[in-house]
């Protein structure tokens, strides 16, 4: 690992060259009427979509003479030719219109407020019970710290225990009148290392106060985690950067409440992230490599590639929209409403691999490649049944990892150890042996190396996490690689 220990450059960036910051000229003219052009474009593509649709109707129909399966296919095809464009269409044609955005829920702000509402409620989940939630900072009174949270029903649980070692830290962000909700959850034994936590998108702190506290001994360390602006109170999010903004917050905060030198920080910090709070995780990761020559290991659990790429599958299983056209149409949605697209392989590439950790579901029956002209038909117009997966969210084709083996990027210092150690193949996937639920949404305590694991006690995804973790604090190859035979 480089050492930066004379120098604590985290800790002594001034204030104002913190954070992702766009140029006023981008801000106040470039991005004014670029979006408004992708609004015009998206809105075109929206619109369009019923000659697709209508194609693969008239195709899917001829071909139910000889496939049942393809009439159910046509039907679908009829209703996403009807109601698609107007779902899609209506809003990004009034988000071109000059309203002035400053009234509340104008056109104009039709189309970005259905985009972010999709990856990010606008407003709050849940009750806001008595602690004053709505602050955006974390209860700081115990007696009201049990009344809030006993009384707070979040999507109809409720959260009866808290961890018993726990602080509320006022993190600022990039607005300095605001606070992040930002909760440290303290290991038993004492400890000076910490992982940052990324939740998924509509995933709030709250939901896994007894996961963190039970996690943290297995991995030793402190949990520090928040909630993304816009998921306790009402604001909405600009684009992308904000999120990432909060999570740069996070770590210098961590590093001036440490003291940790950078080469410090490599050493006791690693980032960890779900879903869509991995892609976060890896753009917060490329800025500290980028701007500090830090190198923050991170471990990203069944992430995407990149948003656009998700979105756009999904819309072709849910839809029946070709993949090609959605892709299209979901990129120019993306930027339109404020550069929500995550690119999560270009982060990688940012990075020295080596402290890039990651997983995601198998995928057992990889889609067919076409051979003849009719199965290469099919497939340009996204004809045929939806592609099956463990995963209904991460789909084929989409997974981190799956991109990161195109891309040819050998991630992971002494992960082939740490797999081999495991028993297990070395290609970052694991299964889900519940059949009636979406293995996306499992604890990595129940994702098993093997499809039917002999052994379930100490191989699954988390343990792979776990000797990750205790990984991260070697310094050299070498040194890892023995503590690897040890675990």
């Amino acid at each position: 690992m480089q050492s930066h220990a004379s120098v604590l450059e985290v800790k002594s960036t001034p204030e104002e060259k913190k954070y992702i910051r766009n140029s006023p000229s981008w801000e106040y003219l470039g991005a004014p009427i670029s979006r408004r052009l992708a609004w015009l474009t998206a809105s075109l593509l929206s619109f369009g979509t019923v000659i697709p649709f209508s194609i693969k109707f008239v195709i899917n129909l001829i071909d139910s003479i000889f496939d049942h399966d393809s009439f159910k296919e046509s039907m679908k095809n009829l209703g996403s030719a009807i109601f698609f464009p107007l779902i899609a269409g209506v809003p990004a044609s009034l988000s071109i219109l000059p309203i002035p955005t400053v009234i509340p829920f104008s056109p104009s702000k039709l189309g970005a407020t259905l985009s972010k509402t999709l990856m990010l409620p606008i407003k709050p989940l849940y009750s806001l019970g008595k602690g004053k939630m709505k602050q955006e900072v974390g209860p700081r009174s115990t007696n009201q710290e049990s009344s809030t949270y006993i009384t707070m029903p979040i999507l109809g649980s409720i959260i009866s225990t808290l961890p018993a070692k726990r602080s509320y830290p006022e993190v600022k962000g990039i607005n300095s009148n605001s606070f992040i909700d930002t909760v440290d959850i303290l290991a038993t034994t004492p400890t000076s290392k910490y992982r940052l936590v990324f939740n998924a998108s509509l995933e709030i702190y709250q939901f896994n106060f007894s996961k963190y506290q039970s996690e943290n001994s297995a991995l030793n360390c402190n949990t520090r985690t928040f909630n993304y602006p816009s998921l306790t109170k009402d604001e909405v999010i600009e684009s992308m950067d904000d999120l990432v903004n909060a999570g740069i917050a996070e770590v210098y905060d961590l590093t001036k409440k440490m003291n940790w030198t950078n080469e410090e920080i490599e050493k006791n910090l690693h980032l960890s992230g779900y879903c869509f709070g991995g892609g976060i995780a890896l753009q917060v990761a490329a800025y500290f490599k980028l701007r500090h020559q830090v190198n923050i290991p991170i471990f990203v659990d069944r992430s995407f590639s990149s948003m656009n790429t998700v979105a756009s599958k999904l819309i072709r299983d849910y839809t029946g929209l070709p993949e090609w056209y959605a892709k299209i149409l979901c990129a120019t949605y993306l930027f339109a409403s404020g550069d929500l697209d995550i690119d999560s392989v270009a982060a990688v590439k940012k990075l020295d691999p080596k402290f890039v950790f990651y997983t995601n579901l198998d995928h057992s029956k990889p889609p067919l490649q076409p051979t003849t002209v009719t199965q290469k038909l099919k497939k340009f117009f996204g004809i045929g049944k939806p592609s099956k997966s463990a995963d209904s969210i991460v789909l084929d084709g989409s997974s981190l990892a799956e991109s990161i083996d195109e891309a040819k990027l050998n991630c992971g210092l002494a992960t082939r150890d740490i797999f081999s150690n495991l028993n297990a193949d070395q290609k970052h996937r694991f299964y889900s042996d519940d059949q009636f639920v979406n293995g996306h949404f499992q604890r990595m305590d129940t994702l098993y190396v093997d499809k039917l694991p002999a052994v379930k006690s100490d191989r699954t995804a988390f343990d792979f996490y776990t000797k990750v973790i205790k990984s991260f604090s070697m310094n050299d190859e070498k040194e890892i690689n023995s503590i690897c035979q040890k675990i």
